[in-house]
């Protein structure tokens, strides 16, 4: 589909699919006023039925909170819409709200975006976790239908107090950066973002703490973790940032001092053993 021409009116708009003639008809008069019409898990059968731009849904097992910061179709005047309003789903929402208006993702929104994740995929929570859920569906039931993605973004920004949920420190805090074919790139305020199911299906999980404690002051540090032998790797990006180190499968950049590397170039390093791996097994 073609991408809808910008707009200088800043719009966000919300629609919830109810009754697919209605909605059919409002999503044709968003589409007559230029605006960007992105699906939230939108299923097939009714994607025919609907002029949308895009349509988000899960990809190589991570939830739709998850795919919606690699996602760059973001115009002007967007029109988000909402099939199944489950968690995940206002979310989402919550979050392209966020991206739109160009505001800052702390720590805490990261911590809370990884609960909803951690839940929607499945994942074992500790029973504080839980209780923290119950009381975001409670919530969310108890706001009218058209007002339901409020919730967890008022939740992101602090204004909805859920008895203060502060994530215990083994808690992972991730957001999705980019994928670069079969590398996945992400920013991590915590240790064991390697263990998180719906990053599994990547050949290479790249993560970035920006802002990791050293001895003196703070800066960036990279992970690095695959199911592939990374010896050759850690000697390549030794050459470049001297301090690398770990084992066979997960390599990190030095505890000593922040990285001088920029993350993009440790992507390209990767795909440039990849191709020479590759011709050495075709020679």
């Amino acid at each position: 589909m073609k991408n809808p021409p910008e707009s200088h009116a800043r719009r966000f708009v919300v629609h919830f699919m109810t009754n697919i003639d209605e909605s059919q008809k409002k999503l044709r008069e968003l589409q007559d006023q230029n605006f960007n019409i992105v699906g939230i898990e939108v299923s097939p059968a009714v994607v025919s039925k609907v002029p949308l731009s895009f349509n988000i849904v899960h990809s190589n097992g991570a939830p739709a909170c998850v795919v919606a910061f690699e996602f760059k179709n973001i115009f002007q005047r967007n029109a988000f819409i909402i099939q199944k309003p489950d968690l995940d789903s206002l979310m989402t929402v919550a979050i392209f709200r966020k991206i739109c208006y160009r505001e800052m993702f702390d720590e805490h929104s990261l911590a809370k975006i990884d609960l909803i994740a951690r839940y929607d995929t499945g994942q074992q929570l500790e029973s504080e976790e839980q209780e923290v859920i119950n009381r975001l569906m409670g919530a969310v039931n108890q706001t009218r239908l058209y007002d339901r993605w409020k919730v967890p973004y008022n939740w992101l920004n602090g204004e909805l107090q859920l008895n203060d949920y502060q994530p215990a420190q083994k808690q992972v805090r991730q957001v999705l950066i980019e994928k670069f074919g079969n590398i996945i790139a992400l920013i991590s305020f915590g240790s064991g973002i390697f263990s998180r199911r719906h990053f599994q299906s990547f050949k290479y999980m790249l993560a970035l703490n920006p802002d990791f404690p050293f001895l003196q002051g703070r800066g960036r540090r990279y992970c690095i973790s695959s199911k592939e032998n990374l010896e050759e790797l850690a000697l390549a990006l030794e050459e470049l940032d001297p301090g690398w180190g770990g084992h066979d499968n997960i390599v990190c950049s030095s505890p000593l001092r922040p990285s001088r590397v920029e993350l993009i170039e440790i992507v390209k390093l990767i795909q440039k053993l990849e191709e020479d791996q590759d011709e050495r097994k075709i020679a």
